[in-house]
């Protein structure tokens, strides 16, 4: 029998979509010259004809994609499996590392808390020690034994270079921050320390009161009444803290606050009294944590705030005297975590017409009015109670 040779149609891509032709029926039509890919094989496409469709009209010819082969990835190199089951070596197809690029602009500049005489990176250290000017931890040495009870003085006529034991700007201190680092440095022993502040506008902002327990009695933070006006502002860094373990008494003053700041006691003692807080702040006003313990007597809020009082994680208050109360508030008195607020047995009353829930009592908060009722906490709402708060 007689053989013939056969050649199927092939032209470039360009020409048969130029042509665009027809071709019959299971004809084949080829794109001639193939991609040669980069492992030097050629490669080409071809359609089959039906007959009726023009060239551009026709999928390519296509089978199904065949199966991945198995391999193994070291992470630098890869290495794959033989039909036969055996595998291939490994090839490494990590490159050589590239040139160094330009180095980028300097990123913002980070936020710290600011190093205090008692707190560096807002950790506070133990007694004994201090954090000096230039950041480092060193151990505080007593200048002066105290030999009686001994007031020092700070105004904003006087000077951190002075002795500070007189009412005067040739005797007094400055600032309220040099003030505690020099109160540092004295051995009180059974003696009774006070700090008398002077009046004006004191940035107080990230004041921490340290722990004076192992050197006097409890010592006192006093002012001249409302002259003598601690100003809060900012965030964090802004609140006036007492360190763990410190115990103060602070009375005869005005807080003025703004931002988020507030009255921090985390784990120590203080007890408020004849102090006014006003201003403007979206957290309480008092808030004690961590079994802080300490009481508020004749005090006077007009704020707007979260709340004026808020005892959290076992944090206790005594509320004694006359407390006065007006401005805009979440709740007047939040106890919360097991925080517990109390009336003195001798006697709290509250006044004024502040705008706001009177209480709530949460997660085994409780709020003790020794009998006073539901409207002893004023307010324009009723309190409330939930999970396992309680409210007397």
């Amino acid at each position: 029998m007689p053989t013939y040779p056969y050649q199927n149609r092939r032209d470039t891509p360009e020409n048969w979509q130029s042509a665009n032709p027809i071709l019959r029926e299971g004809e084949m039509g080829i794109e001639f010259p193939g991609v040669v890919g980069e492992n030097g094989v050629e490669m080409f496409k071809f359609k089959i004809g039906d007959g009726v469709r023009a060239w551009n009209d026709l999928p390519y010819a296509s089978g199904p994609a065949g199966p991945s082969p198995e391999y193994e990835w070291s992470g630098t190199s890869i290495r794959f499996k033989n039909p036969d089951g055996t595998w291939g070596e490994y090839i490494d197809i990590q490159g050589p590392q590239g040139i160094k690029g330009e180095q980028g602009d300097p990123g913002p500049a980070g936020t710290a808390t600011p190093a205090t005489t008692t707190t560096i990176g807002g950790v506070i250290v133990g007694n004994g020690l201090k954090v000096t000017p230039d950041g480092c931890i060193s151990t505080v040495e007593s200048e002066t034994t105290a030999t009686q009870d001994i007031t020092f003085y700070v105004r904003q006529d006087g000077n951190d270079s002075n002795s500070g034991t007189e009412d005067s700007p040739q005797g007094a201190w400055q600032t309220l921050q040099g003030a505690l680092e020099k109160i540092m440095a004295w051995d009180f022993q059974q003696y009774q320390l006070t700090l008398s502040v002077g009046d004006g506008q004191w940035d107080t902002s990230g004041i921490f009161l340290p722990n004076m327990g192992k050197y006097s009695l409890i010592p006192i933070l006093k002012g001249t009444g409302s002259g003598t006006v601690f100003n809060l502002n900012g965030g964090d860094e802004g609140f006036f803290s007492i360190n763990p373990g410190s115990s103060w008494v602070i009375y005869d003053m005005a807080f003025a606050l703004s931002g988020s700041t507030r009255i921090n006691n985390n784990g120590g003692f203080v007890a408020f009294n004849n102090i006014t807080f006003s201003g403007t702040t979206s957290s309480p006003i008092i808030y004690w944590a961590n079994c802080a313990k300490g009481s508020i007597s004749n005090c006077s809020f007009d704020c707007s705030a979260y709340s004026c009082i808020l005892p959290n994680a076992g944090g206790q208050i005594i509320m004694a005297g006359n407390i006065s109360v007006s401005g805009n508030y979440s709740y007047i008195i939040n106890a919360i975590n097991g925080g517990f607020a109390v009336a003195d047995g001798s006697g709290a009353v509250f006044t004024g017409s502040p705008t706001g829930t009177r209480y709530n009592a949460s997660l085994n908060g409780v709020i003790d009015t020794r009998g006073g009722g539901p409207n002893f906490i004023p307010g324009t709402s009723a309190g409330t109670v939930s999970e396992g708060g309680v409210y007397v």
